[in-house]
């Protein structure tokens, strides 16, 4: 299934090229995103704005144009084109800043703006027994295995032939600790191919009313591009539904990617899963009004508290 991808070019008010992109870029459209860029040979001003994520497919597309692309980007995915070495080749500007290129007319005439995208917020399901209005002590469990095929080996038929494999494999265990808040255990890598399943496993739980999210990173050795998205787009999420995002137990191996990437300025970086439950607890004494799990929003920590 292809994901929803608008392309919108135009041109600035100087005359330049510009191209807005809206909604998400990753493995099934990139190649849209490669033929428009491919048909803009000169200058080019991509507008990534209103993209809510970019994945490792989508940073190709972009590498392969790097040297001639004017990137304006909002802050939360600054992150991914640092961490990427993206930021090193093309020139980025943040959404915004008074030097970053602004938007002009159309060819056609028309803003060149990307259409408003329709609500496809998933529908509420109602709460299972001890899930989360009545926790439990039996956290749901989810892994995906990831094994490459042995050498010169055939499909069998009428199955779909497996893309090569990054990671071995990638476990999550969701942990309900209230009535909105739930601990999301995650271990392995996180990387182009196992980022879906953090992503779906930390969504479902912010369906499911936990609209404040503590990743326990203690179990990860790895985190790729496409993973940094992942939490980024987990950070926005939550924030739509006036939680929060915290990431906790971060191993010694990756903290300095989540300081240098500037990770730790947009989400709360906690030294334990504990400590980030007590800061979600201690926000939700701070909102007058609220009794139980009401949370405090914050978008942004002060990194490591090593």
């Amino acid at each position: 299934m292809t994901t929803p991808l608008t392309l919108a070019p135009g041109r600035g008010p100087d005359g330049a090229e510009r191209l807005a992109v809206c909604g998400e870029i990753d493995m099934s459209n990139a190649g849209r995103l490669a033929e428009a860029l491919d048909g803009r040979p000169g200058p080019l001003v991509v507008d990534l704005t209103e993209v809510e994520y970019l994945d490792s497919a989508g940073l190709s597309v972009l590498f392969a144009h790097a040297e001639r692309l004017v990137l304006v980007v909002p802050p939360l995915l600054e992150p991914v084109l640092t961490v990427s070495g993206l930021a090193g080749l093309a020139t980025v500007r943040r959404s915004g800043d008074r030097d970053a290129p602004q938007g002009g007319p159309a060819r056609t005439g028309e803003t060149a703006r990307c259409p408003p995208a329709p609500d496809t917020r998933p529908l509420r399901t109602p709460a299972r027994s001890g899930h989360p209005s009545t926790p439990d002590t039996h956290p749901l469990r989810t892994s995906v295995s990831r094994r490459r095929p042995p050498p010169h080996s055939v499909p069998e038929p009428d199955r779909p032939r497996k893309m090569p494999q990054v990671s071995d494999a990638l476990d999550t265990t969701v942990r309900y600790t209230g009535k909105h808040t739930a601990v999301v255990v995650v271990t392995g890598d996180v990387d182009l191919h196992t980022a879906p399943l953090l992503r779906a496993e930390a969504l479902t739980a912010l369906t499911q009313g936990a609209r404040h999210l503590v990743l326990d990173m203690g179990g990860v050795d790895f985190v790729d591009s496409t993973g940094l998205s992942t939490l980024i787009v987990l950070l926005h999420t939550a924030q739509e539904a006036r939680g929060s995002l915290r990431v906790a137990s971060v191993p010694e191996r990756l903290v300095r990617m989540v300081t240098v990437t500037g990770i730790a300025e947009l989400l709360p970086v906690h030294e334990t899963v504990a400590e980030a439950l007590a800061a979600v607890d201690a926000g939700d004494a701070r909102e007058p009004g609220e009794s139980g799990d009401a949370g405090d929003g914050e978008s942004g920590g002060t990194g490591p508290s090593r």
